[in-house]
């Protein structure tokens, strides 16, 4: 175990124990904290004790308990007011080893805890270790006895733990740096006094001590303790300096020493307040004193070779001088060696800055070794001194373990500041920790501020304050300003409040002309860098960098060395940044390139950075900062010796270098930073040194070109020669070269200037440029990773060598260990569940929810079983999940808590992903080029097909792989969705690793949104919205912020039109822009809004993959139609980006958006679409663009508002008029013309300042003017979750208007549908009347089987060849209507198809015709059978009546005497023919009951135990559904279950009820299959039972399975039996009235008496010796009459049909939409329900109920639209038939014929021939029988009763009682 793993121990218990030690010590005084809080507020003179930092934590005391209070505060507060048991003796003594009082206690704890915190060296010995945790284990058991914990739980066994417990290299570094925050100690000073170097340290209890010193007089000072650490025989030197205090005291005023003690060696003293506000003074007086501490005691050898380490506090004893003996504290380190306190008075004017503290603190110390003699006090070289303010060191102490991650203070580095930088520090008046508290940015050092710090939306400030210019300049360099960094600031600074003070106290003239003190408190630009990047977080600096790169604004890279930390070079900033050459994208700090730097010695006459300028551009940028820069003649306080680089990227055609090249630049002279330049000399390539020529002549400038010539650079010496002519020039160079022989080969030099005379730049930037080429060209093409990695300049720090860098890399790279480098199969690799299951998922959930997609409801819930098994596919992944996936989701749980240990470690994904892509995807691009290239060869050499498609094919393939290859940090968030919603969708206990993980995973996501990183919405792969994952991950978001009001902003836009680079622009957002890829999908960031005067708490920005995506044009227009819908109706304003000024591709989405917004209004009314477009058109130079535009731009609105009027038309909407009404926009204010992002030629060019300022001009427009986002409400997150679900049911659900280009082609292929739909029902009707008319006449005509077969074969021969023929005169017609048609161009891409559908239609017609009439015949043969036995009945009744006729004949009865022979007759005749009929073996009850014992065997029991029983009668029951109440479901008919533990059971009375539903559900459907069976003419078959029963078993099935429902509960066999029987019961009863009621219409009897009336009139007729003509006549008039009724009856639903279609526009949309329209307006909650459990069954019922009431609707005495088919119908036959009938009396004039069976055959054969009435000879046997006479008279009877039948016919066809007929 290490001595730093022993020291983290120690400081796990200082931080984790000891805090909550003190306060249940305070809160065991059984006062409460609010009364503590009166008590101290009430007490002066305990206040005046107190620190600003203690005050704030004191006001916590109200809210948060004593949980937020330190130990210093919490010792302050028991001892000051004794709230817990005094210690043995006195409070601040060292307790001895018996004493073991509570307040004993707390002073170890106290003594303890200040020892660790003030060890510089974090070391512990295992002797301290043990004595440590021997101690404080004991403490613990007497504490928890005190407080009365058990021993199990309480801090005995939490201090013991850490002794043992496991500590990682991560841990152990958070516990140390957190210990030493809680000092926050720095090294501020080295001193040399004698020899000495006396490290001096203070922390930010000091620091805040100074900050609050407000009496300046020269008689206030402050008590100061200085500990020396590390001193020998401390007892006898603490002795010795109290005797000598009046020598000490005696040369200085400002620096009083009071007392030294034991504990390092502890000086007591006071210092001036005066003193201690002026670092340097402070200092200066620190070294007097402590030299005369060396020297008066005689103490220290002057010739020891020595370090001294001093540490400054302020005494927390309350300046008990007299009682030091008793407050002795011990300071010791792991060498047994002690510390020296000593207590000082300070003046408090010493403290008013820190140079003026280092310079008293200075001269203090020497004074001490001057006083000792310096013999025997420090007899080490190094001292190290720790000022501190004792009663405030604790100020930073953390509350809690979860605050440690951002604990990390500065390392202590032993540093070797030469003289010469010490002479130029001295003259530095401004330090970083001033310039930072100036621009009120100490609370975010370091490395505090965050991305959303930056982003969110602030009200606008016009009085500039100093503290603005940070925000100012970090948002303007967001947007790609590259004034940001001056002008924009000296404008600024122009403006600013306190420079307008200043200039207001300038009345001197000669000071206003000379400049007065006012420009010395500018802010210089470099030193505002440095300081903003101190403070940035780790993800911010990124996005600095990134964003100075694209200005090509130069980077800080180096950071000079500090008091307290050593030169650090800045690799992380510098990652993201991407130099793109030609197809290659290659990340900084990999990228292979030259290095050259460029130094000064001395100042020149021309300014090295406007030199660098020169070179590396050609259009002159200011990369680097320069005086002749806005604020170039600012003084730089901090920055001074830091090295920026910029990198120069060659064009294809460039000449000056053919390599990138990496330019660093050091500020300042490298006389004083010769470190710096030591590390570019061994960095560089070549060194440009520009020099002034005076310098030459110093010996130091010989030992740095000697320095610079040790490494492999070249040396571009420059020299500045202007103040002395060339003779002396050339002396100097001639004793130079002299003095340089051995590097000739390696220098070249230039000469700037000489005699008074500047060379101008042109020929400079020439001459240097051809050198510079020269240098590098055979210089190390590296990396400047590689460079660095070589081991040039160890002693330098890394920034990514910090501990927060570097385990989170090592924790990345162990995840990226498992990424392939090269493979296209990556995703399938390593996130299984986002391959093959994902993707059928979602595109079966597009085909589920698109009803055209299937059939029937069964082929539905195909579909959804299937989406069900790729879930439970992706349940059995999440089972066996992969080491990439565990792990990195292990590691994110780990250290989601830390902000900045999970936010670099995202990076570094990020990163890794990045660069994979950037590394592969040209490879994979460059196949799919190789392959195009291929195939387009091919075709132009017109290859074979074969040869084409099988390069398609590979085509393809590329494609695939090029969109597989593409791998980011988005894609393991989508895993992580999947993984949630495949647990949360499939019903099966979670994996053992993850049964809690599903919960915590939207945590993950919602966690990273809240920190900056996108939130895929929708997968862009899939273009899927994955609703489970995305509404968890809102909802949690929602636990963390609140249910917010957002503002939803998106944009849109054509591929790589800038989208993503408009966001970050406006918003400073993480949007991807590079790395090779493009936006796949749809992402949400969001930025915090803090105007009170907004409505909205947020912006919820959404940025989208690009339109018209040529990857995806296999996908036509759908893609980006639904992509366009979604986006604009998510964002209240969209903007949609345009690349130039075309808006033509644009246009036609936004119609298509439209009309979809129409359409989803129409059907989901909460939807509530009203949106706000902004047009922002990219690279338009023109700057009177605006007003040039405006003719195009108004035509543009005429035609988006004739596309909305056709698209409201299309949708029966009236009151929709303009484009406006749906979107709201404003051509004239809604319009922004942007020049290009970027400013002159690329690679080169900066981004462009007119880009960043036209942004931030629409981003004031969408923020400041309230017209742009006003509404009368926001929507909340829980309403933006119901918005994004509506939204994307409602697009799932439409399968019409997304797949067109346009309304143009919406248009165009509507009219095109409806004449097809119209064509297709000429078609269909043909068939249908063929069928029912000729095929039927030909049929009934045959005389016998051989005669069918063959009018069988011909009809179906016959209708082929119609339909044939009909179907070339449909594609002539449909050829006509788009030749006609003004949208001709478009219709013609659809013609083809629609004329294969034409041809595959006649192909269903032929089979569907050929099966029919085939049916036909067969019921023709059964029918002749029947007829040939009815005929004969009615042969044999004819036979019978004309014998009882001939009994009568003579006779002259009246009617009734007639009528009631007759009826005495054929009653007796009939009840003879009943006795033949026959008889049913076994009831319909037994043959269902044997059926259900066959089909259910295991439920044989219940059957026989309830028969056809249950609860309810069925006497009453007209229909199943309402028949089961939830009494009648029982416990043991379901079964309740959980879904992996996530839900509780279901309650059992829910159950019972849900269950009556699903029954309902299912009676529904039997109730319509019942009611469709009772409406046919049929015989009973077992068959219809059975299909019932099936209807049972699977929708009970499908329940079960829960692949269409979320029910909790199974319903198990006994349910289903029970059903099963309740059915059974009901339909045995129904179908046995549905047999005896065919079997009584079919049977000979009931058929005989339907002849009745025919044989009564044959009886009256012979009786009244009628003749033959007259009853043939009568005969005649009977067959016709049943005929014709017959065939109208089936007719008419074809007529009826054919006028429905009409008013539907033969459109199924029409139809759907009139549905929805009318449940909105019936409002019925029944119908509602009835629709949504079975769409089908009720838009049967409802056409129905619209069938019935357009044809029986009465309006006045005009006739119903029925009855006016029917009287059409029947007149058109009756027309025919008496053209038939004189056909037929015509011919047998003309032949002579009198016999009327050659009537007949002429008659039935003129009808065949019509084909108008299926007529046979069979019906007219009884007229054929007859002897009629005169044929001509019996035509004239036949003609005169054929009226009278017509008005029969219509009778049967009236108004008011024919609606059964409709409904069949």
């Amino acid at each position: 175990m290490g001595c730093h793993s022993k020291f983290a121990r120690c400081s796990a218990v200082v931080v984790e124990i000891f805090s909550k030690i003190m306060q249940e010590l305070l809160e065991k005084s059984g006062i409460p904290s609010s009364t503590v809080y009166g008590i101290i507020l009430n007490n002066k003179k305990f206040k005046e004790r107190l620190s600003r930092t203690d005050m704030i934590s004191i006001q916590t005391l109200c809210t948060d308990g004593f949980t937020k209070i330190d130990v210093t505060l919490i010792y302050k507060i028991v001892k000051f007011f004794n709230l817990i048991p005094s210690p043995s003796r006195n409070w601040g003594a060292k307790p001895l080893v018996h004493e073991k009082e509570v307040g004993d206690d707390v002073e170890r704890i106290r003594l303890t805890r200040n020892d660790l915190v003030h060890r510089i060296d974090c070391e512990v010995t295992d002797t301290e270790l043990n004595v440590f945790f021997d101690e404080f284990v004991e403490l613990g058991r007497r504490i928890d006895v005190y407080l009365g914990k058990p021993r199990d739980a309480g801090f005995e066994k939490h201090i013991a733990y850490y002794k043992t417990c496991r500590i990682d290299e991560y841990l152990e570094e958070r516990y140390k740096k957190a210990l030493q925050e809680i000092a926050c100690l720095k090294e501020k000073a080295r001193l040399r006094i004698n020899e000495k170097v006396i490290h001096v340290y203070y922390g930010k209890a000091t620091e805040e001590l100074i900050r609050d010193i407000k009496d300046e007089s020269a008689s206030s000072s402050t008590p100061i303790r200085i500990i020396v650490k590390g001193i020998d025989g401390v007892e006898e030197k603490a002795d010795l300096l109290n005797s000598l205090a009046d020598q000490l005291n005696n040369g200085s005023a400002s620096i009083q020493f009071k007392h030294a003690r034991v504990g390092s060696i502890i000086l007591h003293v006071t210092i001036l307040d005066r003193i201690l506000q002026h670092q340097e003074t402070l200092y200066d007086e620190l070294t007097n004193f402590l030299e005369r501490v060396f020297r008066i005691g005689n103490i220290v050898e002057v010739n020891a070779v020595a370090e001294v380490n001093i540490i400054l506090t302020v005494d927390e004893d309350g300046f008990e001088f007299d009682n030091f003996e008793e407050t002795e504290e011990i300071y010791s380190s792991p060498d047994g060696k002690h510390s020296l306190l000593l207590d000082l008075e300070v003046s408090n004017d010493m403290l008013r800055t820190d140079d003026i503290f280092q310079e008293n603190i200075g001269g203090f110390l020497e004074n001490i070794l001057t006083k000792t003699n310096g013999k025997q006090l420090f007899p080490e070289k190094e001292v190290t001194a720790i000022v501190m303010p004792g009663a405030n060191e604790a100020q930073c102490e953390m509350n809690s373990s979860a605050d440690l991650v951002s604990a990390f203070s500065a390392s202590f580095q032993n540093m070797d500041l030469d003289q010469e930088r010490r002479d130029t520090q001295a003259l530095t008046c401004k330090s970083l920790a001033e310039l930072l508290r100036e621009l009120e940015l100490e609370i975010y050092y370091p490395d505090k501020i965050a991305l959303i710090d930056i982003v969110k939306i602030q009200p606008s400030n016009f009085n500039i304050k100093l503290s603005n210019i940070p925000w100012l300049f970090l948002q303007n360099l967001i947007s790609l300003n590259f004034n940001a960094r001056d002008k924009i600031l000296e404008e600024c600074l122009e403006h600013s409040e306190c420079l307008s003070d200043e200039r207001n106290i300038q009345v001197d003239f000669l000071d206003d002309l000379l400049g007065s003190d006012a420009l010395l408190n500018r802010v210089n630009p470099i030193d505002l860098t440095v300081a903003v990047l101190n403070c940035c977080s780790p993800v911010v600096k990124q996005i600095i960098a990134s964003k100075m790169f694209m200005c090509r604004l130069a980077i800080p890279f180096v950071f000079p060395q500090s008091r307290n930390e050593a030169m650090l070079v800045s690799l992380w900033p510098i990652r993201q940044i991407v130099i793109e050459r030609e197809l290659s994208h290659i990340g900084a700090v990999d990228c292979p390139c030259n290095v050259v730097s460029f130094v000064r010695i001395g100042y020149t006459s021309v300014s090295k950075s406007r030199m660098i300028n020169e070179i590396i551009s050609n259009q002159y940028h200011c990369t680097f900062f320069n005086k002749d820069s806005p604020l170039g003649s600012t003084t730089r306080w901090i920055s001074n010796g830091l090295i920026e680089i910029a990198w120069y990227i060659p064009s294809t055609n460039s000449r000056l270098l053919s390599n990138v090249t990496a330019c660093l630049n050091l500020r300042g002279d490298c006389n004083v930073h010769r470190q710096q330049l030591h590390f570019m000399s061994n960095l560089s390539d070549a060194i440009v040194i520009m020099v002034d020529i005076h310098e030459m002549k110093n010996e130091r400038f010989m030992q740095l070109i000697t320095q610079v010539y040790n490494t492999n650079a070249k040396v571009i010496l420059s020299i500045d020669a202007i103040r002395c002519n060339k003779g002396v020039l050339r002396n100097e160079l001639k004793t130079f070269l002299g003095k340089t022989t051995m590097y000739k080969d390696r220098t070249r030099i230039n000469i700037m200037a000489v005699e008074g005379h500047v060379r101008s730049f042109s020929d400079l930037k020439k001459e240097m440029r051809n050198y510079i080429s020269e240098s590098v060209l055979k210089g190390s093409y590296l990396s400047l990773w590689r460079r660095l990695q070589e081991g040039i300049c160890k002693e330098i720090n890394v920034d990514e060598n910090q501990i927060v860098y570097s385990a989170m890399r090592e924790a990345a790279d162990k995840i990226t260990s498992f990424v392939p480098k090269m493979c296209s199969s990556i995703k399938a690799q390593l996130l299984p569940l986002q391959g093959e299951p994902w993707k059928e998922w979602s595109q079966n959930l597009k085909t589920v929810n698109k009803s055209s997609k299937y059939k029937t409801m069964q082929e539905k819930g195909l579909i959804r079983n299937k989406m069900f098994e790729a879930r439970q596919t992706q349940f059995h992944i999440c089972e066996n999940l992969g080491p990439f996936m565990s792990m990195f989701i292990d590691k994110i749980l780990q250290i989601l808590p830390y902000n900045k240990e999970s936010t670099v470690f995202v990076v570094w994904l990020k990163m890794f992903f990045d660069e994979r892509s950037r590394n592969i995807l040209p490879e994979y691009l460059e196949r799919y080029k190789s392959k195009w290239r291929e195939l387009k060869s091919a075709q132009d050499q017109k290859n074979s097909t074969v040869t084409i498609d099988r390069l398609q094919h590979q085509l393809s393939e590329r494609e695939y792989e090029l969109a597989e290859a593409s791998f980011g940090f988005e894609h393991l968030c989508r895993e992580m969705g999947q993984m949630y919603e495949a647990m949360m969708e499939c019903n099966l206990p979670a994996p053992v690793k993850y049964q809690t993980i599903h919960s915590v995973l939207p945590h993950i996501s919602a966690k990273l949104l809240l920190m900056g990183h996108p939130f895929e919405v929708m997968d862009g792969d899939t273009a899927n919205v994955p609703l489970l994952w995305v509404k968890a991950v809102l909802k949690e978001l929602r636990k963390s912020i609140g249910d917010k009001k957002l503002l939803a902003l998106s944009v849109l836009g054509i591929q790589s039109s800038g989208k993503s680079t408009l966001l970050n622009a406006m918003f400073g957002l993480q949007f991807a822009v590079s790395a090779g890829r493009c936006t796949r999908g749809v992402f949400m960031q969001l930025v915090p809004v803090l105007d009170i005067t907004k409505a909205y708490d947020y912006v919820l920005v959404i940025d989208t993959e690009g339109l018209r995506a040529p990857e995806l044009a296999h996908e036509k227009y759908s893609h980006d139609n639904e992509l366009a819908t979604f986006v604009i109706g998510l964002g209240d304003v969209t903007i949609v980006n345009v690349k130039g000024e075309n808006t033509s591709e644009v246009r036609d989405v936004l119609q298509i958006v439209v009309h979809a917004f129409l359409r989803l209004k129409l059907a989901n009314d909460r939807l509530n679409l009203k949106q706000k477009c902004v047009f922002v058109h990219q690279n338009v130079s023109a700057p009177d663009a605006n007003d040039k535009m405006i003719q195009q731009r108004k035509k543009f609105v005429e035609i988006l508002d004739k596309m909305t009027q056709e698209a409201a038309g299309e949708e029966n909407i009236a009151d929709i008029n303009a484009f406006s009404q749906v979107i709201d926009f404003d051509s004239e204010a809604n319009v922004w013309y942007f020049s290009d992002l970027w400013y002159g030629d690329p690679p080169m060019a900066p981004a462009n300042p007119g880009y960043s300022k036209c942004v931030n001009r629409v981003k004031d427009a969408l923020f400041s003017d309230s017209s742009m986002t006003q509404r009368e409400t926001y929507l909340t997150i829980t309403d933006t979750i119901s918005r994004i679900e509506d939204l994307w049911i409602g697009i799932l659900k439409d399968d019409f208007v997304f797949s067109f280009r346009n309304r143009l082609e919406v248009k165009a292929y509507n009219s095109m549908e409806r004449q097809c739909q119209s064509l297709t029902w000429t078609l269909e009707n043909y068939v249908l009347e063929f069928i029912r008319s000729e095929a039927k006449s030909m049929l009934v005509n045959c005389l016998n089987d051989n005669d069918l077969e063959n009018a069988f074969l011909n009809s179906v021969a016959r209708v082929a060849i119609e339909i044939e023929q009909q179907v070339t005169s449909l594609c002539n017609d449909l050829d006509s209507f788009v030749e006609r048609s003004t949208l001709k161009d478009v219709m013609m891409q659809w013609t083809q198809s629609k004329k294969t559908r034409f041809k595959l239609l006649a192909e269903n017609l032929v089979f569907k015709a050929k099966t029919d009439i085939s049916n036909t015949k067969e019921e023709i043969k059964i029918q002749r059978l029947k007829k040939r036995e009815k005929t004969n009945h009615e042969m044999e009744i004819n036979e019978l009546a004309r014998n009882l006729a001939v009994k009568m004949q003579g006779k002259t009865p009246d009617r009734d005497k007639l009528e009631g022979e007759f009826n005495h007759f054929w009653i007796s005749w009939i009840n003879q023919l009943g006795h033949k009929e026959d008889i049913e073996f076994f009831s319909i009850a037994d043959q269902i009951e044997i059926m259900l014992y066959e089909k259910f065997p295991s439920d044989a029991a219940f059957f026989r135990h309830r028969r056809f029983k249950t609860d309810l009668s069925h006497d009453h029951v007209t229909k199943l559904e309402g028949s089961i109440s939830s009494n009648t479901i029982l416990t043991e008919h379901f079964s309740r279950h959980n879904y992996f533990g996530v839900f509780g059971k279901e309650k059992s009375d829910n159950c019972r009820n849900q269950t009556v539903d699903i029954i309902n559900q299912t009676f529904r459907k039997i109730d319509s299959r019942l009611l469709e069976l009772d409406s046919q003419d049929i015989r009973f078959d077992i068959s219809y039972v059975t299909e019932i029963m099936n209807i049972i078993v699977n929708d009970i099935d499908d329940h079960n399975d829960h692949t269409m429902n979320d029910y909790r509960f199974n319903l198990l066999p006994p349910f289903r039996a029970m059903i099963v029987n309740h059915v059974a019961s009901h339909v045995s009863k129904l179908f046995t009235k549905l047999n005896e009621r065919y079997n009584k219409k079919h049977s000979p009897k009931y058929q005989m008496e339907m002849y009745k009336e025919t044989a009564l009139a044959l009886f009256i007729n012979l009786v009244e010796q009628k003749t033959e003509d007259v009853i043939a006549a009568c005969f005649f008039k009977e067959a016709i009459l049943k005929v014709v009724v017959e065939h109208v009856t089936e007719l008419l639903p074809i007529d009826v049909q054919e006028h429905i279609l009409v008013l539907f526009g033969n459109a199924k949309f029409s139809l759907m939409k009139d549905i929805m329209v009318y449940l909105a307006n019936a409002e019925k909650y029944e119908e509602y329900i009835e629709y949504i459990h079975d769409p089908t069954a009720f838009a049967k019922s409802w056409i129905t109920k619209l069938t019935n009431d357009v044809m029986f609707e009465r309006k006045g005495n005009v006739e119903t639209k029925y009855a006016h088919l029917a009287k059409s119908r029947v007149h058109k036959i009756f027309r025919h038939l008496f053209e038939s009938i004189q056909v037929a009396n015509e011919n047998c004039s003309q032949l002579g014929q009198s016999n009327v069976k050659h009537w007949i055959a002429i008659f039935m054969n003129h009808v065949g021939e019509s084909n108008y009435l299926p007529l046979s000879m069979d019906i007219l046997i009884h007229v054929q029988s007859r002897k009629v006479s005169d044929i001509k008279k019996f035509t004239e009877m036949v003609l005169d009763t054929l009226r009278d039948t017509e008005s029969l016919v219509l009778e049967e066809f009236p108004d008011d009682d024919c609606k059964h007929r409709a409904v069949e």
